[in-house]
């Protein structure tokens, strides 16, 4: 069977469970795990990305990276289109393993993508080590958090030798001052001339 052809079938199962005996819409979960297989090329992904635009009610969407999956610049446009179109997700979840070679820009494009998503409740941002993302990644990482004033729960791990330093740190905890009335358990460590940072906040009303 091809890829396509597997797409397809995977497809028509989500769909035709998409109503219950009620006719009531049924809540859907969705991981995509990239794996280092080489059958996800760009073109898999984009063909695997526009199967699952067409879902509707998705509840939870998690995507997952293995190390030394290498992102390039159109493949992370197809990500961004995709995580966009889950307007009625509350739980997203966005992981990158090391060596993704994620970087600046990709995490940029990655942050415009959810900043929309309105019903978003839980966030999981997990980006390994070796991506790169530098003082202004984290900056971006910190403004963005700012905005997410409906959140209940954030985790958020970014792994050593990802140059973030001291001042990529203090953006990042900038951007958490709104939380300050939330539960937290968080790490701030300091590794080999890395910083790393690795925290849970569930929030408090």
């Amino acid at each position: 069977m091809s890829l396509e052809n597997l797409i397809e079938t995977i497809q028509e199962s989500f769909l035709s469970s998409q109503y219950d005996g009620q006719s009531r819409q049924k809540q859907k979960n969705i991981v995509l795990h990239i794996k280092g297989d080489k059958i996800f090329t760009e073109k898999n992904i984009s063909l695997i990305v526009r199967h699952i635009k067409k879902l509707q009610n998705v509840n939870s969407f998690e995507l997952r990276f293995d190390e030394h999956i290498v992102l390039s610049e159109e493949c992370i446009y197809i990500l961004e289109d995709c995580i966009q179109s889950q307007r009625s997700t509350c739980n997203l979840a966005l992981k990158f393993g090391k060596n993704c070679m994620l970087g600046l820009n990709g995490i940029d494009i990655l942050i415009k993508s959810y900043s929309n998503l309105t019903q978003l409740v839980r966030l999981t941002l997990e980006i390994g080590r070796c991506n790169f993302l530098g003082y202004l990644g984290a900056k971006s990482i910190g403004e963005s958090l700012k905005n997410f004033q409906q959140l209940k729960f954030l985790i958020l791990q970014i792994n050593d030798q990802n140059d973030i330093g001291f001042k990529g740190t203090l953006e990042i905890s900038q951007g958490l001052q709104l939380f300050i009335n939330a539960e937290s358990s968080y790490v701030i460590g300091y590794v080999k001339g890395f910083f790393f940072i690795a925290l849970r906040i569930a929030f408090r009303y």
